[in-house]
C-alpha cells in the first residue's frame, strides 16, 4: 500500500521522504510502503482533470457533475476491484455519516480501455450487471485518459479524496489497512 498525502501546498510535507525529481516535482514514498511503492506528484496544489465518463448504460458524468462536492473515487481494474470491498463499503458508510446526499458522491471507475470494438458491448453489459448488483453506478474508462490524468496506478486499487473544489488532497494505491482507514477518516473529517 502507499499512501500520498497531497494537501501540502508547496511540495512534500515531513510525513513523507521528498526526492527531487527537478522542474518543480517531487517524488513522495511513504516511510512504510512495503513494496516501496513511488509516485510522481507535482510540486503544490493538484487539480482533479477534465474527464467524461461513460457507464454501461450510456450515463455520462464530468467533471463539472462533481464540483462543489466531497469526491470519493475508486479506479480500479477488474482484477482489483475486489481487494478494498471491506474498505468502500466502510468508507461510504463513513461520508453518509458526515455529509448530507447532495455533499458529496461516491465515483467508481473501472479501466476499460482494453475493449475493442467487439468486446466493448460485453464491458458495458457487465458494467450495467455489477452497477446493478452493487446498487451504484460504474463508470467506464474507455481510453485510459481519466486514469493517466488522475495518476492512478495501474494494477492496483486506487482511492482518491477530493475536496470541493476540486483538489485531490489523499490517494492511496494498493490494500487499505485499519490503520489507513483512521487516516482518510480524519482527510474526510476535515473535509466536513
Amino acid at each position: 500500500m502507499c499512501l500520498i498525502t497531497l494537501a501540502t501546498i508547496g511540495g512534500c510535507s515531513a510525513q513523507e521522504k521528498p526526492r527531487s525529481l527537478g522542474a518543480g516535482r517531487c517524488v513522495l514514498q511513504k516511510d512504510d510502503a512495503p513494496d516501496g511503492q513511488v509516485i510522481g506528484v507535482p510540486d503544490g496544489i493538484r487539480w482533479l482533470p477534465d474527464f467524461r465518463l461513460v457507464s454501461g448504460s450510456g450515463g455520462v458524468i464530468t467533471r463539472a457533475d462533481i464540483i462543489g462536492k466531497i469526491t470519493i473515487i475508486t479506479y480500479e481494474t477488474r482484477e482489483t476491484a475486489e481487494v478494498n470491498r471491506d474498505f468502500k463499503n466502510a468508507v461510504s458508510a463513513l461520508a453518509r455519516e458526515l455529509f448530507s446526499n447532495d455533499e458529496w458522491i461516491g465515483l467508481a471507475v473501472i479501466d476499460t480501455s482494453g475493449a475493442n470494438t467487439l468486446t466493448r458491448p460485453i464491458w458495458e453489459m457487465k458494467l450495467r450487471q455489477n452497477s446493478d448488483a452493487e446498487g451504484i453506478t460504474i463508470y467506464g474508462d474507455w481510453d485510459g485518459d481519466f486514469r493517466d490524468e488522475l495518476g492512478a496506478k495501474l494494477g492496483e486499487s486506487n482511492i482518491f479524496i477530493v475536496d470541493r473544489m476540486g483538489r485531490v488532497v489523499l490517494q492511496y494505491a494498493g490494500r487499505i489497512g485499519e490503520g489507513d482507514f483512521m487516516e482518510i477518516r480524519g482527510a474526510l473529517e476535515d473535509l466536513r
